[in-house]
C-alpha cells in the first residue's frame, strides 16, 4: 500500500521532538525527587519521633534515680514516703520543650522491718512520654541499728585509752601512771618505762597472764577490764571537686614585698602554691567556710596566715591532690588556732615534717605514710590510711586523736604525743612518751559528720535498691 506523499512527510517529520523528550525527562526526574523528599521527609519525622521517645525514657530514668537518690537520703523508718508520691521533676529545657518526670509510689508490702515499694516515674517531653519502674526496700531492721553502732563506735571510744592496738603491742616506754592502754591481741610486752603504771589494761583476753615484762617491776600494778573487740575504721574520704575556678599558680619569693593576700569569695582551685624565703600567704575566709583545691602545696620556708574565720566558728578546708611539702621553720596556720584548718591529703608520696615545721590543723592523709621528726609537729587531729606512721626526735604533738588503724606507729627517740593513738600494732621506745588527754565528740564532726536530728523513735532505714526497667 502506498502512503500518500504528504501524509508520509508528515510521519518522517522529526521537528519538536526534543521538547517531547525533555518534558519526559523531567516528569521522571520530578516524580523521582518528590519521593526521594517524601522517602526524606518520612525519615526525619521518624527519626524525630525516635529521639523524643529516647528522651522521654532517659527523662523517666533520671526521675527515678533522682527520687531514689533523695529517698536514700531523707527516708526515715517508720517510712514515710508520701512527699515522694506525685512530685513532678523539672529539668533543663531541650529543643524548645521542658522535660519533667513524675513520681508515683505505691502502697509497701512489709515483711518483718522491710518495706518494699513500686515506683514508677513517668518522662515526659513535648507530647512524648514513657514509664519506667523500680522496686526498692527500705530496711528498718536490726542490721541497720547494727550498723549504725559499728559505724559510730570510733567516735563513742576514743576517749578511754591512751593507746589502742589491733595486733600486737610493745609499751617499752610509757603513757601516765594511772592511763588506760588497750589491744585486741592477746599479749602485751612491757618495758621498764612501765614499771611505775598502775592504770588499766583493756581486752577481750584482758589477764596478768598476758603481760610480757622483765623481773624487777615491783610498782607494775595494773588493773585488767576485759572489753568487746573493737574494730576501728577510717572515716570515708572526701570527694575532690571538678570545676572549681582555676587560679593558676602562687609562687612567693624574695622580700617582703612578695607576701599575697587572697580573699575567698568562692573556694578555688590552684595548679600549685610554692612559699619560699619566709613569705605569708594569707587567706581570708570573708566570714564563710571555704575550700582551696590544689594540686602542689609546697612551703619550703613561708607561712600560711587565716583570717576572717568569725571567732573561730568559720573553716579553711585545704584539699591537696599530689604533692605535699612543708620543711625548714614553716608554718601552716599561724593563728595557732587548729578549729580554722583541715587538710585532706590525697596523694601517696610519704609525708615527712621535720624542722621546725608546725601545722595547726587537722590532717587527715587517705594513703600516705608519715614521718614527724625533729621539731615538726602537727597540733590536732591526725587520721591516715597508711600502713607506717614514724614520730621521733624530739617532735612533741598536741594530736589529740591519731586514729592510723591500718599503720605501724612507732613512737621513739623522745617523741610525744599529747591525746591518743588508735594503731594496727604498736612500739614505743627511746624516752618517747603518750600523755593521755581527751578531747570533745564535735572536734571530729569534719570526719564523722552527725546523723540527722530525726524525731524520737525514727533511724535511717538501708535502701536496697532494684534495677530500673522501662514499664510495659
Amino acid at each position: 500500500m502506498r502512503i500518500p506523499g504528504n501524509l508520509r512527510n508528515y510521519v518522517q517529520n522529526e521537528k519538536g521532538i526534543a521538547l517531547y523528550v525533555v518534558l519526559m525527562v523531567l516528569v521522571i526526574i520530578s516524580v523521582l525527587g518528590l519521593g526521594i523528599m517524601g522517602l526524606t521527609l518520612n525519615n526525619a519525622k521518624m527519626s524525630s519521633n525516635e529521639h523524643n521517645q529516647q528522651s522521654a525514657y532517659y527523662i523517666a530514668e533520671a526521675g527515678a534515680t533522682k527520687a531514689l537518690n533523695e529517698i536514700s537520703k531523707q527516708a526515715t523508718c517508720p517510712p514515710n514516703l508520701n512527699k515522694w508520691d506525685n512530685k513532678t521533676y523539672t529539668f533543663e529545657k531541650s529543643f524548645g520543650e521542658i522535660p519533667n518526670a513524675t513520681i508515683k509510689i505505691g502502697a509497701p508490702s512489709k515483711v518483718t522491718d522491710v518495706y518494699t515499694y513500686n515506683l514508677t516515674s513517668t518522662g515526659e517531653i513535648g507530647r512524648n512520654k514513657r514509664s519506667v519502674k523500680n522496686t526498692f526496700s527500705l530496711n528498718c531492721g536490726s542490721n541497720n541499728q547494727d550498723q549504725d553502732e559499728e559505724s559510730n563506735v570510733p567516735i563513742e571510744i576514743l576517749n578511754d585509752v591512751a593507746v589502742f592496738s589491733n595486733g600486737v603491742m610493745e609499751m617499752i616506754t610509757g603513757v601516765g601512771a594511772t592511763d588506760s592502754i588497750g589491744t585486741n591481741a592477746n599479749s602485751i610486752t612491757i618495758g621498764y618505762g612501765m614499771e611505775n603504771f598502775k592504770g588499766t589494761i583493756k581486752a577481750p583476753n584482758a589477764q596478768k597472764s598476758m603481760v610480757n615484762m622483765p623481773y624487777g617491776m615491783p610498782n607494775f600494778k595494773p588493773t585488767f577490764t576485759r572489753i568487746e573487740k573493737r574494730n576501728y575504721i577510717l572515716p570515708p574520704f572526701p570527694e575532690f571537686e571538678r570545676g572549681l575556678p582555676n587560679e593558676g599558680t602562687i609562687h612567693l619569693s624574695g622580700g617582703a614585698s612578695n607576701d599575697k593576700k587572697i580573699i575567698l569569695n568562692k573556694n578555688l582551685y590552684f595548679n600549685e602554691i610554692k612559699l619560699e624565703s619566709g613569705r605569708t600567704l594569707t587567706i581570708d575566709l570573708n566570714g564563710q567556710d571555704r575550700t582551696i583545691q590544689v594540686k602542689n602545696l609546697n612551703v619550703s620556708q613561708g607561712f600560711i596566715k587565716i583570717i576572717g574565720t568569725q571567732n573561730n566558728s568559720k573553716k579553711l578546708t585545704l584539699k591537696i591532690e599530689e604533692n605535699f611539702s612543708v620543711t625548714g621553720s614553716s608554718t601552716v596556720n599561724t593563728n595557732a588556732n587548729s578549729k580554722d584548718l583541715n587538710i585532706f591529703y590525697k596523694g601517696s608520696k610519704e609525708l615527712n615534717f621535720g624542722g621546725s615545721v608546725k601545722i595547726y590543723g587537722s590532717l587527715y592523709a587517705k594513703s600516705a605514710n608519715m614521718v614527724l621528726t625533729g621539731s615538726g609537729a602537727i597540733n590536732s587531729h591526725i587520721i591516715m590510711g597508711g600502713n607506717k606512721l614514724t614520730i621521733e626526735g624530739g617532735s612533741s604533738n598536741n594530736s589529740k586523736l591519731i586514729l592510723a588503724p591500718n599503720a605501724h606507729v612507732l613512737l621513739t627517740g623522745g617523741g610525744k604525743v599529747y591525746g591518743s593513738i588508735i594503731s594496727n600494732t604498736f612500739r614505743s621506745d627511746g624516752g618517747a612518751s603518750i600523755e593521755f588527754e581527751k578531747f570533745e565528740d564535735d572536734e571530729l564532726i569534719p570526719y564523722y559528720p552527725p546523723t540527722e536530728n530525726n524525731e524520737p523513735g525514727d533511724s535511717k532505714p538501708i535502701i536496697e535498691p532494684g534495677p530500673i526497667r522501662e514499664q510495659g
